[in-house]
C-alpha cells in the first residue's frame, strides 16, 4: 500500500499544472473550425514568438554551460512546467525525479523511456488544460534540507518493501541515490486553489523537480504520529 501511495503521488504531481478530465470523442463545431482558420492566419506571429523563445532558451543554455547553479535549477523547472503543460511525457520523465520515486516504490530501476511510457499509459484516458496563469516562484537554495532527505532515504521505512508479486525486496537507497543539493520553489494555481512548495533536488549529480519525496516524508511522519497515539 505504501509503495502504491508514493508512486501515485508521483503521477499526480506530474500532472499538477493541468486540469484533467476524461477524454471524449471528437466534438468539433463550426466555431472551432473558424478558430482553426484564425490560428493558421496567426502563424507569422507565432513564428516570431517561437524565435524569441528560442533566443531565451539559448541564453539559458549559455548560463547553464557557464556553471550557474541557479540557472541550471531554473532551466529544469522551466523544462518540467513546459513538459507538463504540453503533456510531453518524455520530458516529464527527464525533468521530474521519477526514477528515485519508482525505485522507492517497487525496488526496481527504470529508464527515462520506460518511465515516460508509464506516464503515457496512466494518462491515456485524460486530457489536460494548461494553467497558463499559475504563479511559479523563484527557486531558493535550501542546503539545510540535504541531510534531512538523505537521512530519510537511509531510514527503516525503505529498508525493504513488498512488490506486486508479494515478494520482499531489499532496498539500498543510500548506495544508489545521493542528494547533494536542494532548492525550493512555490507553485500557486490561478485563483490560489493550489498553493504548495516543490523541490529541485540534485540526485547523483542531476537536478530534478521533486514533490513525492517531501510528500512521502510528510506521510511517514503522520503514520508515526498515528502509531504513537494508538
Amino acid at each position: 500500500m505504501r509503495k502504491k501511495m508514493i508512486w501515485a503521488s508521483v503521477l499526480s504531481m506530474a500532472m499538477l499544472l493541468t486540469a484533467c478530465g476524461e477524454k471524449t470523442g471528437d466534438t468539433s463545431t463550426p466555431s472551432e473550425t473558424k478558430a482553426t482558420t484564425a490560428a493558421t492566419e496567426a502563424a507569422t506571429e507565432a513564428t516570431t514568438e517561437a524565435e524569441t523563445e528560442a533566443t531565451t532558451e539559448a541564453e539559458t543554455e549559455a548560463a547553464v554551460s557557464e556553471g550557474d547553479e541557479v540557472a541550471q535549477v531554473q532551466a529544469v523547472i522551466d523544462g518540467y512546467i513546459k513538459a507538463v503543460r504540453e503533456q510531453d511525457y518524455a520530458n516529464m520523465a527527464k525533468y521530474y525525479n521519477m526514477e528515485l520515486s519508482y525505485y522507492m516504490s517497487t525496488g526496481e530501476k527504470a529508464s527515462e523511456a520506460e518511465l515516460a511510457e508509464m506516464l503515457k499509459e496512466e494518462y491515456a484516458t485524460h486530457t489536460g488544460v494548461a494553467d497558463e496563469n499559475a504563479t511559479i516562484g523563484a527557486p531558493v537554495c535550501a542546503p539545510e534540507l540535504i541531510q534531512e532527505y538523505n537521512d530519510f532515504l537511509a531510514s527503516d521505512m525503505f529498508k525493504e518493501i513488498t512488490n506486486d508479486a508479494g515478494e520482499t525486496v531489499q532496498l539500498n537507497l543510500p548506495e544508489n541515490y545521493k542528494i547533494d543539493g536542494v532548492y525550493v520553489f512555490n507553485y500557486s494555481s490561478a485563483g490560489g486553489s493550489i498553493k504548495m512548495d516543490m523541490e529541485v533536488l540534485r540526485v547523483n549529480g542531476e537536478w530534478k523537480v521533486d514533490s513525492a519525496l517531501s510528500m512521502a516524508m510528510m506521510f511517514s511522519s503522520m503514520f508515526e504520529d498515528m502509531s504513537e497515539a494508538e
